[in-house]
């Protein structure tokens, strides 16, 4: 393309560009502006340009709700829809029947259980406990090369 052809396409975009960008100066609180460059150009340019544009009533759109929870200041916040956190338990606790026995231990590099003891897992919380009795010896998250 020739340098003068390249000049005269660049001042032509450049001519027709504001009239576009200066699209629905007027401010109309239920009507949008609309046109085929998704603005509304207005002025004498477009005109030539033969660029057209209308209003169109826009819907109104219904007000959402807030929803606050009492004395928390987030928003959309649910405290039903966060768990409760897994109890700790300390050395010489019993833990319940429902704690689960970790068994991926060299995957956290843990050292093989032995003496009578094993792992057990609830929520976040790895202990070190006593298998046929249950009662805690140790909290070992400290001790885990990877975490949960």
């Amino acid at each position: 393309m020739k340098p003068v052809t390249l000049v005269a396409c660049a001042l032509a975009c450049a001519a027709i560009a504001p009239a576009v960008h200066a699209a629905c100066s007027v401010t109309i609180s239920t009507a949008r502006c609309v046109s085929a460059f998704g603005q509304a150009p207005t002025g004498p340019a477009t005109e030539e340009a033969g660029i057209s544009a209308r209003f169109v009533q826009a819907p109104e759109r219904p007000e959402r709700p807030e929803r606050i929870v009492p004395g928390r200041s987030t928003r959309f916040f649910s405290t039903s829809a966060v768990p409760p956190p897994p109890p700790t338990y300390a050395p010489g606790d019993v833990l319940p029947d429902d704690v689960m026995i970790l068994l991926n231990r060299e995957r956290h590099g843990l050292p093989a259980p032995r003496d009578g003891w094993t792992y057990f897992r609830t929520g976040r919380e790895v202990y070190r406990a006593d298998l046929q009795t249950r009662e805690v010896i140790d909290r070992v998250n400290d001790h885990m090369s990877i975490r949960f």
